[in-house]
Parts: structure tokens; sequence; C-alpha cells
């Protein structure tokens, strides 16, 4: 945009409104910077790596800065996500999601990642000449630090891995030193699936997974991919306000399992049968609400009544889904057991009515006839014994 005189103002004219400015050679007025009809539908930052690109700005405003010699103006956007793609990437092989307050033993190691490019501790090479004592001391020292959670998605090797600063975190973590840290990565291969579909809920649904087994909240806060080398292409990053890390239930121990195929843990087992299996409900909207109940219902600082709060919420939402919080009994009867159910609750009826009628001792001998013609419907009929209500 320029001045009516033909100067250039750069950004001048998105916080400074009112005035008129020309652009394109028309005569045009900006509205207030960050005014509600004001709206900031693309924000591109391009440098020489790459675009940044959000298209889902919350909130923008200027803030404004004097003295110190650092005089000016700065704009401040508030997006609910951004994304950057490098420059001349090629195409994704990888996926990578980060996580916050994850805390396990990660018990296992693979020869079939040793090599992965995304590994955080690549497993040295041991030369096989060595004498076998002194081989076997430097298998145990490669693999100290070789820890996983081992998986399966799209029918390729993933892991869950800690980060090199592992112990240092979850201590301060469990100290209450900090109220979020990142502790471990995801990675797992894209194969068939689109990367924009990995790209919406997915870093969330399977933080989801990881939380309901180690029975804390664990958040996602970005998702990397990369191609067969590792290089990053494409970095999602998602607005997240992460609940500080609070020890809960564990639901799933890292015991090793063997489900036919090779041993894994039981948190690789959730993570291969729920993310890699079709026709299932995994992520689903009303199974990520029911995992974050069911986590906070086994948190260890939360009181019993808190507690039993958030199991009621999972259990009812898990019964509308399914539809098991109401149902119409008669369904499961016929049309002659329908019939018969009618005139043994209509004869009840009857007698009820006679009970009002009759004061005095006589309401205690009807109340037992009422009873025993109740009774003895029911034994002819005993499918009416599901139902409290009437048909």
């Amino acid at each position: 945009m320029q001045e009516e005189d033909g100067k250039s103002e750069g950004l001048l004219p998105f916080i400074w409104p009112g005035r008129s400015w020309m652009s394109g050679g028309r005569k045009i007025t900006v509205r207030n910077f960050g005014d509600s009809l004001n709206h900031c539908l693309r924000l591109e930052i391009e440098t020489s790596e790459g675009l940044l690109v959000t298209e889902d700005v919350e909130d923008y405003r200027t803030h404004v800065v004097v003295g110190g010699g650092k005089d000016g103006i700065t704009l401040v956007f508030e997006p609910a996500g951004v994304a950057f793609d490098v420059v001349g990437a090629r195409e994704p092989r990888y996926w990578a999601v980060p996580l916050l307050n994850f805390i396990s033993t990660f018990p296992q190691n693979s020869p079939a990642t040793d090599r992965h490019p995304l590994r955080v501790y690549p497993t040295p090479v041991v030369p096989d000449d060595l004498p076998p004592k002194e081989r076997r001391a430097a298998l145990e020292a490669a693999n100290e630090r070789n820890g996983m959670i081992l998986f399966e998605f799209e029918g390729k090797p993933g892991f869950v891995e800690r980060l090199p600063d592992y112990e240092e975190r979850e201590k301060d973590l469990r100290e209450g030193k900090k109220q979020s840290a990142a502790t471990a990565v995801v990675v797992g291969e894209v194969g068939e699936r689109d990367p924009k579909e990995l790209e919406g809920e997915f870093p969330s649904d399977i933080a989801g997974l990881l939380s309901l087994a180690s029975g804390s909240e664990v958040f996602a806060p970005s998702i990397e991919f990369r191609d067969e080398e590792g290089l990053l292409v494409r970095r999602v990053h998602y607005r997240l306000s992460p609940a500080p890390y609070l020890e809960g239930h564990r639901l799933i121990d890292d015991t090793l399992v063997s489900p036919g195929r090779s041993s894994t843990t039981s948190t690789g087992l959730l993570l291969t049968e729920a993310a890699s299996s079709s026709g299932n409900d995994f992520g689903e909207g009303y199974l990520r609400v029911a995992i974050k109940h069911l986590v906070r219902a086994g948190s260890n600082t939360r009181t019993i009544d808190e507690q039993m709060v958030y199991l009621c919420r999972c259990l009812d939402g898990l019964c509308r889904r399914f539809g098991v919080g109401r149902r119409n009994l008669r369904d499961s009867l016929t049309q002659q057991e329908i019939d018969a159910l009618a005139n043994v609750l209509g004869a009840a009826r009857r007698d009820c009515s006679l009970l009002r009628k009759t004061p005095g001792p006589g309401a205690a001998r009807t109340l037992r006839g009422c009873s025993a013609a109740s009774l003895r419907g029911l034994a002819r009929h005993p499918t009416s014994t599901n139902s409290s209500a009437s048909p």
C-alpha cells in the first residue's frame, strides 16, 4: 500500500486505521487492526528455509514498545495452529509426534529399529570379531539407553522413545518442579495414509491412548513429517494448554505380551490395534471424551467424589453412544407375551383401586390378594421381570 503521494508505507496501513491509502490505483480505508470486522484470513511468513502458513488466526493485535532504544510497534498474531513447509522437500515417509508428560519404563529394543533415521539413541554397531566376553559387555553398553515401546502402524514398525534428558524431566514432573515437559516421541511410517488425514485429531488421539495406558494425561503439541533420510518435510503446530502432570492409576502395565507375530508390550499392542485397524472407533469424538474422563477418574490427587463424577461422566457418554441408557423392554417380547403381561398388570391395577376404596383392616387383605395375583402372573410370564415400567 502507498500514501497518495506514492510513498510506500509497508505494514503501517494495517496499524494506522482511518486514513486513505492507495493499493493498485484504488483508494481504500483500512479498518481498525484487530477489529471484529477486520478478519485475518491467512498469515504467511516466508523464510529461506520454508514457508510458515496459518488460516486459523483466533486473535491479533498491536504491541507498542517505547524506550530503551527499541521504539516500535509489534504485530502479535495468535493462531490456533500453524504449518511450516520446507522448500524443496521430498515426499514424506515418516511421521513423528512429540509427547508431553508421558512416563514409562520403555522396556523393549529391536534390531529392526536400530538404524532408524529418527531414533533418538541409534544403537551403536558392535563388531562381530570381538572376544565373547568383550562382545557381551559391548552389547550391554550399546543397548543401555535403547529402551522403547514398539508397535505397528500401516504394517510397518513404529516406536515410542524417550528424549535425551528423560530421567531429569521425569523427576521434575514427579516432584512438581515442572507442570509439563516433553518426555518422549512416537514415530511411525505414513504408508498409504494421506498426511493431511494425520494432521487432524490423530496426534491427540495417539496421546489419548498413551494417557489411558499410563494413567496420566499426555499431550501432543505438534506432528512432523520427514523423508526417508529423516529430514524435515512439514511440521504442524497446535495451540495447546496442557494440564499439569498428575500421577494417576496406570491401567496398562508395560508387560510383554505375544500377539502371535512378535513380542510387544501391552501399550504397544494397544497402539497397534487401535491405530492400525480399520472399522473400529479410534478417532471418534465420544471415545476421546471417554478416555479423558476415565484418566481423570484415576488421578491419585482427586477426591473420591471427584473421581466418581468423572467415572459417571465416562459411563454416561458410553451408554448414550451405544444406546444402553434407555431401551424399550417390550422389544424383546412376543405379542402374545405383551398381551399376557398387560392382563397381569391390568389385574394389579384393579386390585390397587379396590385397596384405595377399602379402608381399615380390609386394606391388608386386598393388598395380599393384589400381591398374590401379581406374583402368579409373573410366575406364568417370567420375561416380564425384565422391566419395572408398564408396557
